[in-house]
């Protein structure tokens, strides 16, 4: 990220992808060999490491991964013949990445702007409001916000559904109709010979042959399914050996549902969450208000993002410094707390709390 005022590095919005596909050198301006970059950098996992050579873009055997962001960000200015630059360390636990606040950026994207440094090495989110003042690079990660909240115990009935939850309806539709197919089969052999022409085979008994046929269907079958005639037999063999192959394949997904109890989310979409937000049954929380989703919140004009602000007309985000407490808060209920898929937080959410759900789909 740099600042749109610093011209000269405007060329970094050209991305990896093309960078590492071309000869970029002889393309961009050979002023760029004598370009000298402030570059802020962090301690970051895995984005930067606190390795021995830390702050490097270069991997070496001190350091053979720098990080995620730092190696990109050395790729780039490899590629671009930029060898000359320093770094301005800061501690990101003090030090944010900034926010717009007033009309103008604070902490980094503030230095960034008043030229103190060149750019951060990190990634960030392009928004709306920072793309006005800012330049990127080529995108490199998709990172989705992800809606951290209490799960839901499920109830009876959603547990007994669950078992069915292997297979979709289409798969259900087909297994069903394979059932139906050899119950009209049999019940034809059935009818034929065992008619009024056949009586000495049997009596006709449609009833009991569906009831065995089932018994056949799910693999619990005995001596009374032995047909008299040759023709049923040789067809009992036949729906016997698509019966192992089906029913086998959903007793494994069925051990799986059971080993693995159904996670039932608070609410099926966004749309519901939103609602549920401006009726007050949640209120969405942060540690951090700089954080893009918030940033995006206060002026997007996205469907989300409109609606979001409508749902907290009555009920405002709370904002609570503490980290750990905020996670405390999400794991008793009643808040939502929106992170990114690659943060660190959701690591330590997902890794310290057992009762907490992840909807990665609600933007």
């Amino acid at each position: 990220m740099t600042s749109k005022s610093y011209i000269p590095f405007v060329y970094t919005t050209l991305g990896v992808v093309l960078l590492l596909c071309h000869p970029m050198n002889a393309m961009l301006d050979p002023e760029f060999a004598n370009i000298s970059l402030r570059i802020a950098i962090s301690v970051w996992p895995p984005l930067a490491f606190n390795c021995s050579a830390f702050p490097t873009l270069v991997p070496t055997r001190e350091c053979p991964f720098p990080g995620f962001d730092a190696e990109n960000l050395g790729i780039i200015l490899a590629h671009m013949g930029i060898t000359n630059y320093s770094f301005y360390v800061f501690d990101k636990r003090v030090t944010t990445s900034g926010a717009y606040v007033d009309g103008t950026w604070t902490n980094i994207m503030g230095m960034i702007m008043n030229e103190t440094v060149d750019t951060i090495c990190g990634g960030y989110q392009r928004t709306e409001t920072r793309s006005r003042d800012f330049d990127f690079a080529y995108p490199m990660l998709q990172i989705k916000p992800v809606f951290v909240v209490k799960k839901r115990v499920a109830g009876f009935v959603e547990a007994v559904m669950a078992v069915f939850s292997g297979f979709d309806g289409q798969v259900w539709l087909m297994i069903c109709s394979v059932f139906a197919v050899q119950v009209v089969c049999i019940m034809f052999i059935d009818y034929v010979q065992l008619g009024d022409n056949h009586r000495k085979l049997g009596k006709w008994a449609p009833g009991k042959m569906v009831f065995n046929m089932y018994r056949l269907f799910i693999m619990q079958c005995d001596d009374e399914l032995k047909h008299p005639t040759y023709t049923g037999n040789m067809l009992i063999v036949i729906f016997g050996i698509v019966d192992i192959l089906l029913v086998s394949l959903y007793q494994g997904l069925l051990l799986t549902q059971l080993l693995y109890p159904i996670e039932v989310r608070p609410f099926k979409d966004a749309d519901e969450m939103m609602q549920r937000i401006a009726d007050k049954e949640y209120s969405l929380i942060t540690y951090y208000p700089g954080h893009w989703y918030f940033q995006e919140l206060q002026t997007s004009k996205g469907e989300h993002f409109v609606k979001m602000r409508v749902a907290l007309r009555n009920n405002p985000a709370v904002i609570i410094a503490n980290q750990s407490l905020v996670l405390d808060m999400v794991a008793a209920g009643k808040y939502i707390l929106p992170i990114d898929t690659d943060g660190e937080v959701l690591y330590y959410a997902k890794h310290q709390y057992c009762d907490l759900t992840f909807i990665e789909d609600g933007n």
